[in-house]
This record gives C-alpha cells, structure tokens and sequence, in this order.
C-alpha cells in the first residue's frame, strides 16, 4: 500500500468525493442526469466536515489504484487516524460496495450490517427503491445487504 499526505484545502474533499474512496459507495449528489439519493444532502455534508481544509493521509492498494471510470481510489485517513472509509460505512453514510474485492471488504459488510440494524443514518428510513442497483431484489433475489 502507497501513503501520501495531503493538505485538503479542497483536495482532500475532490479526493473523497470527486474520486472514490475504496470499498464503499455514497448516495450520488452531483451526478449528471441524476436526482440526488436518499441521504446524499447528509453523506456529502459529513464527508466535507470531515475532509474540507484538514490534513489527511491517502493511501492507495498497489494494482487497485483506478476504477472503470478512471477515478482514483483510496483509503483516506482523518487527522484522528480513523479511516473515513469506515467511518462512512460504519456511521450510516455509504453503503458496503460488494462489487469489487478489497482488502477491507469483509470488514465493510460487517460494519454496514451493524449500521443496519441500528438504523443509523441511510438505513433509518430506507426504501427498497433507494437502494443502489447491486442491492436491489430483482438483482440479487434474497440478497439483501
């Protein structure tokens, strides 16, 4: 894994929100053609609180470094040393992306079932429609996250 520091006037916040962080994906906002998601307004407005004008540390996974899009992916560390990764799966913010293979992915459904069950954040009031498509009923029957 690749560490970088990076002082996050704004980038920090293009690097989580302009860019993908790894193993998890938010509610879109920004997206052209596209209404904003469920709690998109809530997961953006944190991950700025969280990222705007601080210090982080980014760190890429040698080989996994771009997705199909071409948009960098990464852990981002706050200046608390949490990883904002987690903390957005954990807290309700994004959903655990079962798509791609990471090296936190178990970790993140783990998280995101807690979150689940807790109804934190998007799960408090959750609707199958708002669910991103590789969660939906017709996509994966029986499989919800």
């Amino acid at each position: 894994m690749a560490t970088y520091a990076a002082h996050a006037a704004q980038n920090a916040f293009r690097m989580a929100v302009f860019n993908d962080v790894c193993g998890e994906d938010t509610p879109e906002t920004v997206k052209p053609n596209t209404p904003p998601q469920h709690f998109g307004k809530e997961a953006s407005e944190f991950t700025k609180a969280a990222c705007l004008g601080k210090t982080v540390r980014v760190e890429l996974v040698e080989g996994h470094t771009r997705d199909k899009y071409d948009r960098l992916l990464a852990y981002i560390y706050l200046p608390d040393g949490r990883c904002l990764n987690t903390v957005l799966v954990a807290e309700g913010y994004a959903y655990a992306d079962p798509r791609y293979d990471h090296p936190h992915k178990d970790e993140y459904a783990r998280l995101q079932a807690r979150a689940k069950k807790a109804k934190l954040g998007l799960w408090k009031d959750l609707k199958p429609e708002d669910l991103p498509y590789y969660y939906q009923p017709q996509t994966q029957p029986g499989r919800m996250p």
